[in-house]
């Protein structure tokens, strides 16, 4: 995600596109700051951004805070999401998506570049040696996080739907996990004081975690089940 140097909260930056010889003012693309993807938004306030701006705007390295016009800097987000965390923040997933498709979006360019190269000039070695290892770093980082990136993406398209507030921050609970949830969500809400002693252990908290999953959204990821609050 995009974050200025100088703490300013945003949402969004701004990011320069590169001026062409037919244009006489330099154009800006809004950018969101958490998932580093094009708005429909130009800087001057007009909507409908052309794909190819979109993508010259996600490729700017220093796109500029809104509010101090200090340069801004890209934070990777998460570590790995697996299925095996009892809760999932959604900023995280966004994050981790971001960060993913901006590794692969780099690698993705590179090698568009290594075979572009490598067109103009057929045979030459050097060029040709270049291009396999661009291939190679991609297919190695398909290897290693595309089935990440695919089922965090499948999630998130499933999930949002349900949440309350994606964006800023839904919670999803590994359905193995839910009935200790409930019982620190009963805690929380002071409806019991301890679970551990009269009255609360007496509570059928099969019957009762039920009932709290009546305002949770169920989604699947990668065959385990999580709950999402709308």
């Amino acid at each position: 995600m995009w974050k200025c140097p100088n703490g300013c909260n945003i949402e969004e930056v701004i990011a320069s596109l590169p001026k062409t010889e037919d244009e006489h003012d330099e154009m800006s693309v809004m950018v969101d700051a958490q998932t580093g993807k094009a708005t429909n938004r130009y800087f001057d306030g007009i909507t409908g951004v052309v794909p190819e701006h979109a993508e010259l705007a996600e490729a700017d390295e220093n796109p500029m805070c809104p509010e101090c016009q200090s340069d801004c800097d890209w934070v990777d987000g998460t570590s790995e999401i697996t299925n095996s965390e009892d809760f999932i923040d959604s900023r995280n997933i966004i994050s981790r998506i971001a960060q993913l498709d901006r590794e692969q979006n780099a690698l993705q360019k590179a090698l568009d570049e290594a075979q572009a190269a490598s067109n103009r000039i057929p045979g030459a070695v050097e060029l040709s040696e270049a291009l396999q290892e661009a291939e190679y770093e991609l297919e190695d980082w398909k290897e290693l996080w595309g089935d990440e990136l695919k089922s965090l993406k499948q999630l998130a398209e499933d999930a949002e739907p349900l949440a309350g507030d994606w964006k800023y921050g839904a919670t999803l609970i590994r359905d193995s996990y839910f009935e200790d949830y409930a019982r620190e969500f009963a805690r929380d809400i002071g409806v019991i004081q301890d679970d551990t002693s009269w009255p609360a252990n007496c509570i059928d908290w099969e019957k009762a975690v039920e009932q709290l999953k009546c305002d949770y959204g169920e989604v699947d990821f990668n065959g385990e089940t999580y709950w999402v609050r709308g």
